[in-house]
């Protein structure tokens, strides 16, 4: 599945979630992170102003490995979570 964030395109491919991320002020910067599905630990919802590829306030964090993590803010939110939560059953996911 697919989903199209403001500045963040996610993808549930296979096994990983990817996250293609790109600049809003130079389109020419793009990157990509690969986040193996049974490296995702939890994925709880958020309200936060922190820097981060979120676009909007109300974001979702993925814990991953041990320590890391990351903000997204999909448009479809519930139906990504539903997604998470069914490919990752090992992972805690709070919706709002």
């Amino acid at each position: 599945m697919h989903w199209r964030c403001r500045i963040v395109s996610l993808d549930l491919a296979g096994n990983c979630l990817l996250c293609n991320l790109t600049s809003p002020t130079c389109l020419q910067w793009a990157t990509q992170k690969t986040i193996p599905l049974q490296s995702i630990t939890s994925v709880k919802p958020v309200t936060s102003i922190a820097a981060s590829a979120a676009t909007s306030t109300k974001r979702l964090e993925i814990l991953y490995n041990k320590y890391d993590l990351i903000y997204i803010s999909p448009l479809e939110e519930d139906a990504f979570l539903a997604e998470v939560q069914s490919r990752c059953p090992g992972a805690t996911v709070q919706s709002r």
